[in-house]
């Protein structure tokens, strides 16, 4: 990451069978591995808590390979200055998809687990905090351009063939590039791959 402190980095990922080969890369190079539930991606996330105790935790979802760190930095910088439970950039969404950053006040986790009711909450962890916005402090930080409607994730084969191609034009370390530098190569692949900024 370009100017971000060391900082512990944690993969939880989960008991299924098929994330082993991950859990066996991660740990092969010294990075942090906790496994657990599958659906309930909540209680991993507290599995990690209760193995290192973080007063606060940036979530970053394993989809997002291009995300530009400086969006890290921002979040983290914003919550250290005002506090609140939740420094987000998606609420309302401005960054693309694939951009998303988090930061997470640990002891307000630990709360919001005890009162998660349904699946979904469960297994998108944050999606409490956005349900029940009026009883939490969220601050959203936005782009300076709406590009909410950019697809950076990765879920399917063809996000997956989009990003690859992506990584090709780059001649630095990927988590080098700016969102601006990573959207200016997507627009030069727009002949190629079509409707490449929807």
């Amino acid at each position: 990451m370009r100017n971000l402190p060391d900082i512990p980095v944690v993969v939880a990922t989960s008991e299924h069978p098929e994330n082993m080969p991950l859990a066996d890369y991660c740990m092969k190079r010294g990075v942090a591995v906790v496994r657990g539930s599958e659906e309930d991606v909540a209680s991993r996330f507290l599995a990690v808590l209760d193995t290192f105790p973080f007063d606060r935790f940036v979530r970053v979802n394993g989809d997002s390979p291009l995300l530009d760190t400086a969006l890290i930095e921002r979040a983290l910088q914003i919550h250290a200055q005002d506090g609140a439970d939740l420094v987000t950039n998606i609420f309302p969404r401005t960054f693309p998809r694939g951009q998303s950053v988090e930061v997470v006040s640990s002891k307000t986790f630990r709360k919001a687990c005890g009162v998660m009711e349904s699946a979904e909450e469960k297994e998108h962890v944050t999606f409490h905090f956005y349900l029940f916005a009026h009883a939490y402090r969220i601050t959203n930080f936005t782009c300076e351009h709406d590009w909410s409607t950019i697809h950076l994730a990765v879920d399917t084969q063809k996000e997956l063939d989009r990003v690859t191609a992506i990584l090709a034009r780059m001649i630095r370390p990927h988590w080098t590039y700016s969102l601006k530098e990573i959207i200016d190569i997507l627009a030069s692949l727009q002949s190629e791959y079509g409707s490449c900024l929807t």
